[in-house]
């Protein structure tokens, strides 16, 4: 019996140090937190982003408007093709504007809405290893806007390339990277101002304990036909629920503004991972 004993403990032993090995396995299976802003980890996703944003005063006809704002409601699809290391990721953003920009069209500054100009993009993204990764690819932006000063007028071309670094020194789904377009107006209104302006876009990405982000991002701009710089402050926290959900709150305040884009602007995002 004792001996019969002595197997059985040595049995509970060994299945103990199976499990024990099988849950380190699938621990180290579980992937990184992706909150989806990595433009070389897509995801198939949908969003809901609302911004908020203070304009540049304009002058009309001998009068300023110094009280401009936008606000943007945002809803975009992406929808990823194919699995790592090559994958094809596609993009559509439609954006539903309003503000109280004064044009020609608008000459008194009164409050319009409607469609802005829809965005889609399409990017072939490269994991080289564990650590690297790469992107290229086209943006196209369409002058659907519905009024003048919803949108620019004009169809635009944006080349974009992007490389990304992990680091798990940091934590586990933390990254730096850089991404690079060009934006160029190809076609569209005469009456509207040609678009020629290089945007510098680095990327440092910290997660956080407990699925929270806190990601820098800056979209800095110069445009090549006025030479001039627009370099901001940016700033997002947010947080993944469960494996498809997530929320953000970024924050972006205009430091070099020789290009007045904007003088600061907030978003709120819901986004549903599937």
């Amino acid at each position: 019996m004792r001996r019969v004993g002595d197997m059985f403990s040595r049995g509970l032993i060994s299945i103990a140090c199976i499990a024990s090995c099988c849950a380190g396995l699938v621990a180290a299976e579980v992937p990184p937190v992706n909150h989806g802003e990595d433009i070389t980890q897509p995801v198939d996703r949908f969003d809901v982003r609302v911004q908020y944003e203070t304009l540049p005063d304009v002058t009309r006809d001998g009068k300023t408007y110094d009280d401009i704002s936008q606000d943007t409601l945002t809803l975009r699809s992406d929808l990823v093709f194919f699995s790592t290391p090559n994958q094809l990721a596609l993009r559509f953003d439609v954006p539903l504007v309003r503000n109280n920009k004064p044009d020609k069209d608008n000459p008194d500054g009164s409050t319009e809405s409607g469609l802005g100009d829809v965005l889609m993009q399409a990017i072939y993204v490269r994991s080289f290893d564990a650590r690297w990764a790469g992107g290229i690819g086209m943006r196209t932006i369409l002058p659907t806007a519905t009024a003048e000063g919803l949108g620019t007028g004009k169809w635009q071309l944006v080349p974009t390339v992007a490389v990304r670094a992990n680091l798990p020194e940091i934590s586990r789904g933390s990254y730096a990277g850089l991404a690079v377009r060009e934006f160029v107006s190809v076609a569209g209104s005469s009456k509207r101002s040609d678009i020629r302006k290089l945007q510098f876009e680095p990327q440092l990405n910290i997660v956080l304990p407990d699925r929270w982000l806190l990601n820098f991002s800056p979209e800095c701009a110069y445009n090549l036909e006025t030479d001039a710089w627009f370099v901001p402050l940016d700033i997002m926290v947010g947080k993944k629920f469960g494996t498809s959900w997530v929320a953000s709150l970024e924050y972006q305040y205009g430091l070099v503004t020789e290009d007045d884009s904007y003088n600061q602007w907030v978003e709120a995002r819901i986004g549903y991972f599937f």
